[in-house]
């Protein structure tokens, strides 16, 4: 009998420490979003593992930092919310996870300052581009990658196999956008919610893959390029493209999906 009474206080205990986790997954898109990629399976499951463990970093650094720092991992985080309430987080893990982890590098791992407004910066050993926005931290460029992508082509003798890794950095940041890939910004602009594209971006992407799969003869970045294009055929907030009385504009940021 009193080991029965035990092991019923055992579980009573578990189920006291169990449900606040549950009851604030159900109230966390984010966290929501994240079992919903674990229950699918697949390599993706065990992303998200990595991304919930981010997550918890990322809102304790949000509690813990002071001034700006503070305000720019919430800015973050909140970016990374709005994505998940639209449901776009579950497509767009990749990039948006990313963001997070350098944010919480540079303010809560190195415990370092906010530069100033337009600030560029590369992290580790990739080549990739960040810019800094206040109150939405360090965030993907797309635009300056693809122009550095641009400007590494012309160069005449490259490193063995710089510039294929630069685009595959970049292509990994890709997220299919209405039946096409795109290239997404992260942070709210002009009206736009986290999941914006540019058409100079996108124009300027295609330009640089084209010419890569051109050179290399590697269809991968043709294909790619070639996908791009659909955002010049559709209206916002999918695509770029809007009708005006002498035919049509392509915006440079329009509304999110």
């Amino acid at each position: 009998m009193r080991r029965a009474s035990t092991a019923l206080l055992a579980c009573l205990l578990a189920a006291c420490v169990t449900a606040p986790s549950a009851a604030e997954a159900a109230k966390d898109p984010v966290l929501t979003t994240l079992s919903q990629i674990e229950h699918r399976g697949g390599t993706a499951a065990a992303d998200a593992q990595g991304w919930r463990d981010l997550y918890g970093t990322a809102k304790i650094a949000a509690r813990k930092l002071r001034g700006t720092p503070q305000a720019n991992i919430r800015g973050v985080l909140a970016n990374l919310t709005s994505l998940a309430r639209r449901h776009l987080l579950g497509t767009r893990g990749y990039p948006a996870f990313l963001i997070v982890q350098r944010n919480v590098e540079w303010f809560y791992d190195d415990r370092l300052s906010a530069p100033a407004y337009g600030t560029r910066t590369t992290f580790g050993d990739s080549e990739l581009i960040w810019q800094f926005y206040p109150g939405s931290g360090w965030q993907l460029q797309p635009l300056a990658n693809f122009g550095r992508l641009n400007g590494l082509l012309t160069l005449r003798k490259p490193a063995a196999g710089r510039l294929e890794k630069f685009a595959d950095d970049m292509l990994a940041t890709g997220v299919q956008r209405h039946g096409f890939l795109a290239f997404e910004y992260y942070f709210p602009w002009s009206g736009g919610a986290p999941g914006w594209i540019s058409g100079m971006a996108t124009a300027t992407g295609m330009q640089a893959l084209a010419n890569l799969g051109k050179r290399d003869g590697d269809t991968r970045y043709t294909d790619a390029a070639r996908s791009m294009l659909s955002a010049f055929k559709g209206p916002p907030p999918g695509g770029v493209s809007v009708q005006g009385p002498a035919g049509p504009r392509f915006l440079l940021s329009p509304p999110s999906p």
